[in-house]
């Protein structure tokens, strides 16, 4: 049986990943495209685990940091 400092240990661990990738996305889309507009930043750290991995893929062939975070 899971202990509750187990389960805690693992939010947290998830918590710690889903902001990297945020971290990260922000990075290449910095790095790709210049400084990011105030709503794309806001629209990344909204996003939830799969759309960021699904947004850092499109980093590779988007046209723009708004094409990137399409839906």
């Amino acid at each position: 049986m899971r202990s509750c400092l187990d389960m805690l240990l693992e939010m947290g661990e998830e918590r710690g990943l889903e902001k990297g990738r945020r971290t990260v996305l922000m990075e290449l889309l910095q790095a790709r495209f210049g400084e990011l507009p105030a709503r794309l930043i806001e629209r990344i750290q909204q996003a939830d685990t799969q759309t960021l991995q699904r947004w850092s893929l499109a980093v590779l062939t988007a046209a723009s940091a708004e094409a990137a975070l399409l839906d």
